[in-house]
């Protein structure tokens, strides 16, 4: 496939997969046989042939709804704008269209709709059309972002979390995999559910890894990648996970912000992306995680280096993707005690910037 996935279109490159997503190693093995030149040339075959036709039936029989949802869905001119109107269509849903025209510009939201202001116009016609909710989607649909009734934008980790509490009442799923991103709520609620919460490293195909390595058909990041695996659906898929959101909303009496309501949260922040050179992201993970343990703190590395506060946590980790730091944090106890444990990594984080002279963001929090 040739993607850019939810980066803009100068990132464009290829997404190789077999039975599972190729990446890593795998991905410098075949780098290197391109760049030497010891190619075995072969006459190859083309098929052209469309799978919407089958992709629609199996969302179709995947589906039920038990009373009519109004959606707004958000393609950000992107590839789901093709897609995603159609089949909640056939499934009997009043949609709304919004940037479903693909261009590959991208002239009216970024292509990743986890970031601020992504999902403003999408809030802001949910209102407008009095819809039950909208969807936003990646620049090639893989990941979404769920937006309730009142225009509050549902990270992925919630979302999971309204999925996996679905899943597991109905005996459907008993493993959860979740990305070191995710809210720590999530493996205390999974647990909580009788579920088996299993981490996993941040990126889709480490989650995927992580899932076929104990047999899980369900898992989720807060970017919005989902998998629901069976003998059909192998990897993620945002529209059969955006399915099974609108299935569970209709079975309720009440709006989505009201079921969201009632899920247990931490106090979190939002994901942290900060520039900064591929050549010196990892050695700046590494003196973070030195520092705490030289402090005594208890170190995780699923990925990257996660630091144990008492009742909280701070995850500091390197992009697989971009050039840049990707940083969250979490408080069990408040919002306060949170931007308290946030300002103290960041702190340290901005004193490695400065050793290696790096620009740190005027205002951070824009």
């Amino acid at each position: 496939m040739i993607t850019a996935s939810h980066n803009p279109a100068n990132y464009n490159g290829l997404k190789i997969r077999t039975e599972h997503t190729v990446f890593g190693d795998d991905l410098v093995q075949i780098y290197e046989i391109l760049s030497t030149g010891d190619l075995v040339e072969r006459r190859g075959t083309r098929v052209q042939h469309s799978a919407l036709p089958n992709y629609f039936t199996s969302i179709v029989n995947r589906s039920k709804f038990n009373k009519k949802l109004k959606v707004v869905v958000d393609a950000g001119n992107g590839a789901s704008g093709l897609v995603v109107p159609e089949i909640l269509r056939r499934l009997g849903l009043d949609v709304v269209e919004l940037f479903c025209d693909p261009d590959g510009n991208f002239p009216h939201r970024d292509p990743d709709p986890t970031l601020l202001g992504a999902t403003s116009s999408l809030a802001q016609k949910v209102i407008i059309e009095n819809a039950d909710i909208g969807l936003a989607f990646d620049g090639d649909g893989d990941r979404v972002v769920i937006v309730d009734e009142k225009g509050q934008a549902i990270l992925g980790d919630v979302i999971l979390m309204l999925v996996a509490e679905s899943m597991l009442k109905d005996n459907r799923v008993n493993k959860i995999v979740y990305e070191v991103l995710c809210s720590h709520v999530i493996p205390d609620f999974v647990a909580s559910k009788g579920g088996i919460p299993i981490p996993a490293p941040s990126g889709y195909a480490f989650v995927h890894n992580v899932m076929l390595d104990s047999d899980s058909s369900l898992g989720g990041e807060l970017s919005g990648h989902f998998f629901l695996l069976d003998n059909v659906f192998r990897f993620d898929d945002s529209v059969r996970a955006s399915c099974e959101v609108l299935s569970l909303l209709s079975e309720q009496n009440f709006p989505l912000s009201t079921l969201v309501s009632k899920l247990p949260r931490y106090f979190s922040s939002r994901e942290y992306r900060l520039d900064c050179p591929d050549e010196v992201k990892g050695d700046i993970v590494e003196s973070v995680k030195e520092h705490y343990l030289g402090k005594g703190y208890t170190i995780q590395e699923v990925d990257g280096c996660s630091v144990s506060f008492p009742n909280a946590w701070a995850l500091v980790r390197q992009s697989n993707t971009q050039p840049k730091l990707s940083l969250r944090f979490e408080s069990k106890i408040s919002e306060d005690h949170m931007n308290q444990v946030k300002k103290e990594v960041l702190t340290l984080v901005e004193s490695k910037y400065d050793l290696y002279e790096l620009n740190w963001p005027e205002n951070i929090e824009e």
